[in-house]
C-alpha cells in the first residue's frame, strides 16, 4: 500500500483544468472541480458579505491552494456542503476548516494521503510513485529534486495549517496505519483497480481531531458492520476506522 501517492498526484494534476467557481445564490457558492492555482483567488472574488455556504464537488489537486482555501473559509466562517464528493486535498484542507460541514446523501468523503506522510515516506517512495504514475525514468531524474523540495514545503504548510485552523495534527498521521492495515483489504480489489480511501466517522473526527459540526448523511453503514465498502461506481475501496485504537493511544 503505497501512502504518499497523495501527493504525487496531485503533482501530476498540474495540467488540470481549474473548478469553476460561481454565486448559486445570495448566501451560496459553487465549487466544481480539480483545484488548481488560482482557485483560491476565484473563490474570494466570488465572496460577498451574506455569503454563508460553499457547496463543494471536487477530486482534490494542488495542496498548497487548498491550503489557502481552507484558511479562507475558515476566516469567513464558511459552511460547507459536499454534494457528489470531497476527496484529497479537498478533504485534507477544506472539509476540516469549514464551520458547519454536510455530506449529503450519495456524495463520498475521503482522504489517501498527506504532505507530513508524502515526506514521511522520503525520496525513494516519492520516485517510486512517480514512475508507478507513468512519467518517464530520465524525467524522473530530472524533476525529483524540485518535487522533493516541494513535498518539504508542503508537509510545513500542513503543520502551520492545523496551528491555524486548530486541527490535531493526528489527523493527517493516522493514514499511516489506515494505509498499512488496510493492505490485505487493498489486494482483494486488486483486480478492480480499486482507489483506496480512508472514511473517518463523525464521532471520531470530532473526538480525535477537532473536527466538529459533522452533519454525514452519505457514510455507508458498512463502514460501521464491515468495516468497508466498494463504490462500483468510480472503483472506490472505502474503509472506516477499524484499523486505528482510541484517541490518544
Amino acid at each position: 500500500m503505497r501512502i504518499t501517492l497523495f501527493l504525487s498526484s496531485c503533482l501530476l494534476l498540474a495540467g488540470a483544468h481549474a473548478a469553476e467557481v460561481k454565486r448559486v445564490d445570495a448566501r451560496t457558492i459553487a465549487f466544481d472541480g480539480s483545484i488548481t492555482a488560482g482557485d483560491a483567488a476565484k473563490l474570494a472574488q466570488a465572496w460577498a458579505p451574506g455569503t454563508t455556504l460553499l457547496r463543494v464537488t471536487s477530486v482534490g489537486g494542488s495542496s498548497e491552494e487548498a491550503m489557502i482555501m481552507g484558511r479562507f473559509i475558515h476566516d469567513k466562517g464558511l459552511d460547507i456542503e459536499i454534494v457528489r464528493g470531497c476527496a484529497s486535498s479537498c478533504a485534507n484542507y477544506m472539509f476540516p476548516a469549514a464551520r458547519h460541514k454536510t455530506i449529503t446523501p450519495g456524495a463520498i468523503l475521503g482522504y489517501h494521503g498527506t504532505g507530513y506522510l508524502t515526506e514521511l515516506a522520503g525520496v525513494d517512495s516519492l520516485r517510486e510513485d512517480l514512475l508507478a504514475g507513468g512519467m518517464a525514468p530520465d524525467e524522473v531524474k530530472k524533476q525529483l529534486p524540485g518535487l522533493h523540495d516541494y513535498v518539504v514545503r508542503i508537509a510545513r504548510m500542513e503543520q502551520e495549517f492545523t496551528r491555524y485552523i486548530g486541527l490535531n495534527p493526528q489527523f493527517y498521521r493516522d493514514f499511516k496505519t489506515v494505509a498499512e492495515k488496510g493492505d490485505a483489504l487493498d489486494k482483494q480489489y486488486a483486480a478492480q483497480k480499486a482507489t483506496f480511501l480512508w472514511w473517518p466517522s463523525a464521532r471520531r473526527l470530532e473526538q480525535c481531531y477537532g473536527i466538529r459540526n459533522v452533519n454525514d448523511q452519505a457514510r455507508p453503514a458498512a463502514l460501521e458492520s464491515t468495516g468497508h465498502a466498494f463504490v462500483t461506481k468510480g472503483a472506490f475501496l472505502l474503509v472506516g476506522d477499524q484499523f486505528l485504537a482510541g484517541c490518544g493511544s
